[in-house]
Formats: C-alpha cells, structure tokens, sequence
C-alpha cells in the first residue's frame, strides 16, 4: 500500500530530524509500523538462547501490545520445529554453519547467529520434548480454563532456562 508506506517514510523522516543521516535497522524497526512481529522474533531468539530474562520482558511487551498468548505458542511451536528439524540434521553430522546455510526457507542473515547459539545449546531430543510442552501450552490456553497469559509465561521460562 502506497499510502501507507508514505505515511510511514513521513514518520520515519520526523524521527530522525533534520540533516542527513544514514537511516539503520534499529532506527527503522524503532518508529516504523507495528514492531510487534519484530518483538516476537526477538523474544523466540531470546527464548532459544536461553536469556530468561530478556524473554520475559519482551513477552510482558507483547501481551501488554494484545498479543495472543495462543499466538505466540504457535510461532514458538513453529520455530522449535525448525530447530528440531535443523538439529536432526547436525546430529546426523553436518556442520551447524553448514545445516544453517542449507536451511529451506532461507534464515534471514540477521537471524543466523541466533539459529547458531541455539543448535549449539539444544539437541533434537530436548527440542522434541519442548514441542510437546508447547502443544501441551496450546491445549491449556484453550481448554482448561487456567490463564493464557500465565501458561505461555511459563511455558516461555521453562524453555529458555533448559
């Protein structure tokens, strides 16, 4: 859409106030449209790398922004199940950079170094095992009644503090 791409070429130009200036992805993912998919990137990353933390604090941000807790067990799922895929394949004896380069869809470059900490910290048995505790995640949001924002905390620092 034009029209909002202009609009968010304005804000951008606003933010960064007068003179010329290079324009970095930090700046662009700061002030340009809806940064939560840019969050939940960040908090499956920060998840898989084992920054408890981190990943807390960017979940509190995504369900202040009403994000779904089913949501983002989904797009956790999603990834562990890529990772468990990726793992499979160093296990059989590839190389982790090797595994990464290879990997179809593509991993965006600036995802790479993330995809690497986590298949150096994770085998495919443990991530096979988080697959069932994000399905048994999924299943608790829907059907038991407990609180959603509460089973996905937990499910989100029982992964990152494995």
């Amino acid at each position: 859409d034009r029209a909002v791409l202009d609009q968010e070429l304005e804000k951008l130009a606003l933010y960064l106030g007068e003179g010329a200036r290079e324009v970095g992805f930090e700046d662009a993912a700061r002030c340009v449209g809806d940064s939560s998919a840019l969050e939940l990137d960040q908090l499956i990353h920060a998840t898989s790398a084992g920054e408890t933390g981190r990943a807390l604090d960017l979940l509190d941000r995504l369900l202040a922004a009403k994000q779904t807790p089913v949501g983002i067990v989904r797009a956790l799922a999603n990834h562990w199940r890529r990772l468990w895929r990726l793992a499979l394949e160093v296990e059989r004896g590839r190389a982790v950079d090797a595994v990464i380069e290879a990997a179809k869809p593509k991993i965006f470059f600036r995802a790479k170094p993330a995809f690497k900490r986590a298949l150096e910290r994770r085998r495919a048995g443990r991530l096979r095992a988080d697959l069932a505790a994000l399905v048994a995640a999924e299943r608790d949001c829907k059907t038991t009644g407990k609180p959603a924002e509460l089973v996905v905390r937990r499910v989100v620092l029982r992964l990152a503090a494995r």
